[in-house]
């Protein structure tokens, strides 16, 4: 099970990319227009992802990431320090590929929903009832993911290969208090909000809905696409992939229509409350807690 559902989070991830490379297309021309939007999403981006290269690089496993293979005996202990340098090097490296990364995608998504509702603001911020907006829009996600965490744990379901995966490269990180633990999590989370929002919500959906035009099936069907390619990215998250697999299309189907109606910004909101309670509650890194 656990390569089928790998075999599946690959192929869509490849879809994702070549989907996302097609809006990137489309939108060339308006990418000079939303410079300082870029700009803002690339720092967000990277402040938020920092703690999670820096728990990274500390507890990274230096076999894991120099290609070892556990038959050439213990590593030195300088080998161990240079592996926790090179895995910080090499996490700032990525840190910054994904800062830019969403930038572009931020710049494409701001054009592509042009298209549909001329001079909106791509987030929602301008309006002048924003924050409490947002409030509400965290306050809502976090009272999901306060549902949502217990009811996995009553119904058995435990984490699945992605995160064993993640267990297996950072060995380290068991002996640690939660505290660290959580502290991963969180930047995980956090991070994991603001970019696939960007990405789902904000490129994807804003494509699908200019491709549907003003045909009234067209909003629906947007949202069960990119909730339905959405969930497909998470089904190695847990042991019981369709029971996440439905979790994750609901909380699409509502981030896609909040987006639609609120701007960005508020589902980024609701996500952000969402893996923050998940994050307290039921951390991403459950399966490093014990031993």
């Amino acid at each position: 099970m656990g390569s089928h559902v790998a075999a599946v989070e690959g192929i869509v991830s490849l879809l994702v990319v070549g989907m996302v490379l097609a809006v990137l297309g489309r939108n060339r021309a308006a990418f000079s227009r939303h410079l300082r939007l870029m700009a803002v999403v690339a720092v967000v981006v990277g402040l938020l992802s920092l703690p999670e290269q820096v728990v990274r690089a500390w507890f990274v496993d230096p076999g894991v990431l120099l290609g070892g293979t556990g038959l050439l005996g213990p590593w030195p202990d300088s080998l161990v320090r240079e592996g926790a340098l090179l895995g910080l090097v090499a996490g700032l490296v990525l840190l910054v590929l994904r800062s830019a990364w969403c930038a572009l995608q931020a710049g494409a998504a701001a054009g592509e929903w042009a298209r549909i509702a001329p001079g909106r603001p791509l987030f929602g911020l301008q309006e002048p009832s924003r924050w409490r907006r947002l409030a509400a829009a965290l306050a809502l996600g976090a009272a999901l993911g306060a549902v949502s965490a217990p009811l996995f744990h009553f119904l058995g379901v435990e984490s699945g290969p992605d995160l064993e995966r993640l267990a297996q490269a950072f060995p380290g990180l068991a002996a640690q208090p939660p505290l660290v633990r959580t502290l991963l999590a969180v930047s995980v989370g956090c991070a994991a909000a603001v970019t696939e929002e960007i990405t789902f919500r904000g490129a994807l959906l804003g494509f699908f809905l200019a491709l549907a035009g003003q045909r009234w099936w067209g909003p629906a069907l947007a949202g069960l696409l990119t909730a339905g390619i959405w969930a497909s990215m998470h089904l190695g998250m847990t042991t019981a992939p369709l029971l996440k697999a439905g979790q994750i299309t609901v909380l699409g189907l509502l981030l896609a229509e909040v987006a639609r109606r609120r701007g960005l910004g508020a589902a980024v909101a609701i996500h952000l409350g969402v893996n923050l309670t998940g994050a307290i509650m039921a951390p991403l890194v459950l399966p490093l807690s014990a031993p």
